[in-house]
């Protein structure tokens, strides 16, 4: 009977351990503080802005570039008889 009683004691608290946890973390948890503007409201942000029209136009995707290209990786050719390579 009595570890009865502390089976129900331990669940008892476990479940209100629980409930504090989440009524904490939905309920009065601070939302983010939001930033506030001008004369101390919130969102009320003077920015400046320019706006164009759209217009449509052809893109051209050209590079120019001098210098010299080195692989990363090199593989020696070479014939396994003495001779010539003529051809690959």
């Amino acid at each position: 009977m009595r570890r009865g009683i502390l089976v129900v004691i331990v669940i008892a608290i476990a479940i209100a351990v629980v409930g504090a946890s989440l009524v904490y973390w939905f309920g009065f948890r601070a939302p983010p503080s939001a930033p506030q503007g001008m004369h101390g409201r919130v969102g009320a942000f003077a920015v400046p802005v320019e706006a164009n029209k759209v217009k449509l136009d052809a893109i051209v995707e050209t590079v120019s570039a001098v210098g010299s290209l080195r692989s990363e990786e090199s593989v020696p050719v070479s014939s396994e008889v003495p001779g010539r390579v003529s051809e690959i």
